[in-house]
């Protein structure tokens, strides 16, 4: 039944199905045990035939099939659906958990603890529910932030770059010297005076040595 409405819905082109005509039965076979949907539903109807009993492979794929692709398609009133009804159970499971830690207070330490601590657990995944519900319902708006280069060390900034094709023009920061910062020797006619100081003349009196007298 199952590969039946796959086959329908393919020619609809509402779905997109594992079974064609070009495909063999062995490779319908093989597809269809390692697709996601049918693990998935081997997996749910597992657990499921322990509440509820046996329950046909086909029919539970065709559940499981249906609800895929209305999340495909855009719908995602189940998805929020059964995200409210988790989030109710785990409510559930909390104030169970709570009420347990509460009859043992007092008596029990340890035993209120780890219902506490289990309690506390169902409540965070159910705050966890809700916020993913939330985010469902309200998708946060995408922000684009250009990107800024920052860097955490040194860097090489070059500077009087040129844009001509002479590279002999261009010029680069590790290259770059600064004249002020250079002693004075050979070039453009400058020297340091390394001759001895002389004694002071009488050509500008001001300038005389201070006598022993007025000296500090």
């Amino acid at each position: 039944m199952a590969m039946k409405k796959a086959k329908s819905s393919v020619k609809k082109g509402n779905k997109a199905s594992l079974a064609t005509p070009e495909k063999t039965s062995e490779q319908i076979r093989a597809e269809m045990t390692m697709t996601p949907i049918m693990t998935n539903t081997l997996t749910a109807k597992a657990f499921a035939e322990e509440t509820f009993g046996e329950i046909h492979v086909g029919e539970a794929f065709d559940v499981m099939i249906d609800s895929a692709f209305k999340v495909l398609n855009g719908d995602l009133s189940e998805a929020e659906s059964t995200l409210i009804a988790q989030s109710t159970v785990l409510n559930t499971i909390f104030n169970d958990l709570a009420r347990r830690a509460a009859s043992n207070l007092g008596k029990y330490p340890e035993a209120t603890e780890r219902y506490l601590r289990m309690a506390l657990k169902a409540q965070s995944q159910c705050r966890v529910t809700l916020q993913t519900l939330s985010e469902i319902k309200n998708p946060r708006p995408t922000a684009f932030v250009n990107q800024a280069n920052i860097a955490h060390g040194p860097q090489q900034i070059n500077n009087n770059i040129c844009t001509s094709d002479d590279p002999s023009s261009r010029t680069h920061a590790r290259n770059s010297e600064n004249p002020s910062n250079e002693l004075l020797g050979a070039n453009n006619g400058k020297w340091l005076d390394t001759r001895t100081q002389g004694k002071t003349g009488g050509v500008d009196p001001k300038l005389e040595t201070v006598g022993k007298i007025n000296r500090p």
